[in-house]
């Protein structure tokens, strides 16, 4: 393959907007001709290539929220067998889980119940509405298909800021948030965690 075949700087990393996650199901085949499939995970949706011309390595998906429509985005380099035990997040379940918690967040007021967390050691306060605090309430969420779970896999480059690390500190944040309001109840609004994406 000649060096002018690389297009690989022409696919930026893609931003959380179902419209980035679509645009770059678009461009699949186009991209997809251009790389060399390196390995397929066992799951039969996740496939690593990599560009002959420039050693980028591409992680390929496909996006539930746009019809399971085939997709590709640029991952850190990575040996095959390594990245068969671990795949990368994919953008659109990272989109899924921002926007499905930061609309929670957002539509509901949370304020502080004067009874400890029933989450054995947790001892912060719970909810009002809730046995839990805020955090171990959107875990309990999560465990029951209420809200979108944690998309699992390596996080990378642009989605880092919004990781596991990321999501337990701005819940314990909005926690301690409502230990200090005065008001009944908090709205967390521009607070949500897709500003944490910067």
């Amino acid at each position: 393959m000649p060096e002018a075949a690389c297009s690989c700087r022409d696919y930026p990393d893609i931003r959380l907007s179902r419209a980035e996650v679509l645009g770059r199901a678009k461009a699949f085949k186009a991209l997809a001709s251009r790389l060399t499939l390196v390995a397929a995970n066992p799951d039969r949706e996740h496939r690593l290539f990599t560009c002959s011309p420039c050693g980028a390595f591409w992680q390929g998906a496909r996006a539930l929220h746009v019809g399971t429509k085939p997709y590709l985005f640029r991952v850190p380099s990575v040996s095959p067998s390594s990245w068969l035990e671990t795949r990368f997040v994919d953008p659109d379940e990272v989109l899924v889980f921002v926007a499905g918690l930061d609309r929670y967040l957002e539509r509901n007021q949370f304020a502080l119940a004067q009874v400890a967390c029933a989450h054995t050691p947790c001892a912060a306060l719970a909810i009002r509405h809730s046995v839990h605090c805020l955090l171990h309430h959107i875990e309990a969420l999560q465990a029951s298909h209420l809200l979108p779970q944690l998309p699992v896999g390596r996080w990378f480059g642009p989605y880092v800021p919004l990781g596991p690390d990321a999501f337990i500190r701005h819940l314990t944040a909005l926690q301690s948030d409502l230990a200090r309001v005065t008001q009944p109840g908090l709205t967390p609004g521009s607070t949500g965690l897709a500003t944490l994406a910067g």
